[in-house]
């Protein structure tokens, strides 16, 4: 049995049904079938035989499908070419997979002449006159045979081949079935390559097993989305969030019917509580999954009844699928403790391909070894952290990505976020956040106000840029944080001396604008001020109150520094006060601070001055803060 056999299945039971639906019309059960043993016929004819390998360089179509099917049919092994590629980029995969034909069509027959002049392989145009008439062919193929070899996104380095095997893919399909209660009246929109897992596998082909529609566009567009959810009665979508992102903000979201969506979810990133709220307002109730190609595009998914009950959450693995959180000795973490996601079973990649065949030694006694960083709870629900490749060690600490940039996205105007590590002299990383804002009154300091309201200090990024451009996505939708790091890197050099001086600057221009929340975003959570002989105070609250009574004596107020001397984690002020008091009398005295600086905050302040001058002026003080 392969996966040609639901194709089979279903032509017989319901031939008149529609399979596959595009631009250009339908392709009934029957009809599909038919197509994908004449096309097979068609490959045997170029020299395809059992496990070969044959590429396929479509768009978005019914001849996507027909290609594929026809590989199957053919016996062979089916390698789907990333139309986004350019040419010696596919010529590269192919190469590596071995692949002896290249099935194309009219849209991308220039980039198939071009791989085909670096390499030797057999070219194929399968055209719908093709389809119908011709001499069938079919060669069975085992359930544990490859089917599919997918070539990963490549956001970390070069892409390598993920052998699927038919088991895996029914396993999946299975896996839909019982999670989601897909049949043969689901309807599915693919409208994201059909070359990436989350398309052929997780969409298009569970769907083929479970006897549904799948309806497929050539590229996504809000608006015809959302036709295509009203008119075809849509029930299955799938999306990375910047997807779903443009669909709220569509005009026509408001007007149109999307009452016949059933299973809609987001994966690839984490989804903002705003993005859930807008969506939700409308009438959808996305939930968030989790999958990779090496697991067949789908390992755990979040039921609708515990969207409000797990917030945050993947939920837990399929039927078929098993999972642990591992700690680096290889033991199993307590619950809530973050480790590494390991996956096993049936819908498991068989391996990577390496030198012609799957590596055994990809999977670690059956189980995959994913590289991202997850906690389970109580309960067995999963909540992905981040990537173990992003993690960031600052100081010793290890800071997650992902929780900075879910504390960034709960901040008023910010669209979008991502969060690298970049080299420090002193700490080894330190954050540097890329930040999206749609608010021209967001800055960098208010959002690192609201950080320090929300996270540890050490977690602060050195570095908050914000703009309005969208960051930068690979072909299926993730950030490229490895182009965000190599800028971050090559941006100007900031010394820890600069990094403190900086922040001491802040601190006193807070003071003086009397902008007591951008104060408060300077000051460590334990910090501690003493002022001469006379005023001392502990914790951001009383530090705050103190200096605000001290300044509520003034009309005009100004600590000016003339000059900020660093010596590792402490600064040395030299100050030139300058006030008004209410009765109109000018003041102005020097003083001098030295502060200590700790996790990017101020941790203590020690103020010297001329008491015999300031005594007389601020004796009023401790009974104003009291």
């Amino acid at each position: 049995m392969d996966v040609l056999r639901p194709v089979e299945h279903w032509a017989q039971r319901r031939g008149d049904a529609v399979a596959v639906r595009d631009d250009d019309g339908d392709l009934t059960w029957t009809q599909l079938l038919e197509a994908a043993r004449s096309e097979a016929t068609r490959l045997v004819g170029l020299g395809v035989r059992p496990g070969d390998r044959v590429g396929v360089l479509t768009a978005n179509s019914r001849q996507f499908c027909v290609s594929v099917l026809a590989g199957f049919a053919a016996g062979a092994i089916v390698v789907p070419v990333n139309h986004r590629l350019h040419a010696t980029e596919a010529a590269d995969q192919l190469r590596d997979a071995g692949a002896v034909v290249l099935s194309h069509d009219e849209t991308y027959a220039a980039t198939a002449a071009a791989v085909a002049a670096e390499l030797a392989i057999a070219l194929r145009h399968p055209v719908p006159a093709d389809w119908t008439g011709g001499t069938p062919t079919r060669v069975v193929r085992e359930l544990d045979d490859i089917a599919v070899l997918l070539y990963s996104s490549g956001t970390t380095g070069r892409p390598r081949g993920v052998a699927v095997s038919h088991r895996s893919i029914v396993a999946m399909a299975h896996d839909r079935i019982v999670n989601d209660g897909w049949n043969r009246d689901t309807r599915t929109y693919v409208p994201y390559p059909l070359a990436f897992s989350a398309g052929i596998l997780a969409s298009w082909l569970a769907t083929v097993v479970a006897g549904g529609m799948t309806v497929v566009d050539a590229a996504f567009d809000p608006g015809r989305a959302l036709r295509r959810f009203e008119e075809d009665r849509i029930t299955v979508f799938m999306a990375v969030p910047a997807v779903w992102q443009a669909i709220v903000a569509h005009p026509d979201v408001e007007s149109t019917d999307v009452s016949s969506l059933t299973t809609v979810s987001a994966g690839g990133a984490m989804v903002t509580p705003e993005l859930m709220r807008l969506l939700s307002d409308r009438g959808i109730r996305l939930s968030q999954g989790y999958g990779l190609t090496e697991s067949s595009g789908v390992a755990t998914a979040l039921r609708p009844e515990d969207i409000d009950r797990k917030p945050g959450s993947i939920g837990r693995p399929m039927m078929m699928t098993e999972s642990r959180v591992v700690a680096p000795d290889g033991t199993d973490c307590p619950a809530g403790e973050p480790g590494e996601l390991w996956l096993r079973g049936p819908a498991v990649m068989t391996g990577y391909w390496v030198d012609g065949a799957p590596d055994p030694g990809s999977l670690r006694d059956g189980w995959l070894a994913t590289g991202d960083v997850a906690t389970m709870d109580e309960e067995g629900y999963l909540y992905v952290v981040d990537r173990l490749k992003d993690m960031i060690i600052t100081g010793g600490i290890n800071v997650v990505p992902a929780e900075i940039e879910r504390a960034l996205e709960a901040l008023p105007g910010v669209v979008e976020c991502a969060v690298v590590g970049v080299p420090h002299a002193r700490w080894g990383e330190t954050p540097y956040a890329y930040v999206v804002v749609d608010d021209d009154e967001v800055t960098a300091a208010t959002l690192e106000a609201g950080l320090r309201e929300r996270i540890a200090g050490y977690k602060v990024p050195r570095v908050i840029e914000v703009r309005r451009a969208a960051l930068p996505r690979s072909a299926n939708g993730k950030v490229l944080r490895r182009h965000l790091r190599a800028e971050a890197t090559a941006a100007p050099a900031t010394t820890p001396e600069d990094a403190i001086r900086d922040l001491v600057t802040r601190y006193f221009a807070a003071v003086n604008a009397r902008d007591w929340k951008a104060f408060a975003a300077t000051l460590h959570p334990e910090v501690t001020i003493r002022q001469g002989e006379l005023l001392g105070a502990s914790g951001v609250d009383d530090v705050t109150r103190l200096y605000r009574a001290i300044v509520a004596q003034y009309d005009e107020h100004e600590d000016r520094p003339t000059r900020i001397l660093v010596d590792g984690s402490r600064a040395a002020v030299e100050i030139t006060f300058r006030g008004r008091l209410r009765d109109g009398t000018q003041l102005t005295f020097p003083a001098f601070d030295v502060i200590d600086v700790e996790d990017g905050a101020i941790r203590t302040v020690s103020t010297w001055y001329d008491t015999q001058v300031v005594v007389p002026l601020i004796t009023g003080a401790p009974a104003a803060v009291r």
